[in-house]
């Protein structure tokens, strides 16, 4: 029976890989939540802090020691870019039952990972800009310089032309 787990993967690794008859293969250790999980799809690692829904199946180990883990295939999104559906609050929506109402669940899951991330990589360049235009700020411009010298103000009349303190050399 498949169960679902919302959250955050936080580390996806390589547990163990192999050839099998020419094929090689990769099986990935996932943490999600603190939950550890196995899977052959390779997106778990491509996809570490993205959040959503995801899939997985338990099976007890013969001996009944401990219960592994196994995710499904890595949710792909079917809303194509450029949508603009809008469902009003009161609108009556046919989604297919369960199936439909878990694979909406695991949209939105993924929608808002995706917003997150957004967020984070906007906030990051807008700090990046802060810190910039901060810098920019305090640093002289070419076209301005950062002070005038002072030029001592003299008067002709106070310049000594006389040359009897050179020393004369033969």
């Amino acid at each position: 029976m498949l169960k679902s787990i919302t959250g955050t993967i936080s580390s996806c690794t390589i547990k163990k890989e192999g050839i099998t008859n020419n094929k090689a293969w990769k099986i990935f250790s996932v943490t999600i939540n603190g939950e550890q999980f196995s899977t052959f799809d390779a997106a778990f690692l491509d996809n570490i802090g993205k959040e959503g829904t995801y899939e997985y199946e338990e099976k007890n180990s013969p001996d009944g020691q401990y219960v592994n883990k196994t995710l499904s295939k890595y949710p792909e999104t079917t809303i194509q870019a450029g949508t603009t559906e809008t469902i009003r609050t009161t609108d009556t929506v046919s989604i297919g039952g369960d199936a439909g109402v878990a694979t909406i669940i695991r949209g939105l899951g993924i929608l808002r990972g995706d917003i997150k991330r957004l967020e984070e990589s906007v906030n990051e360049k807008l700090n990046k800009l802060a810190l910039a235009i901060e810098f920019l700020s305090k640093t002289p411009q070419p076209n301005q310089p950062a002070s005038t010298p002072a030029v001592p103000e003299y008067n002709q009349s106070e310049i000594n032309n006389s040359t009897d303190d050179i020393p004369i050399i033969d």
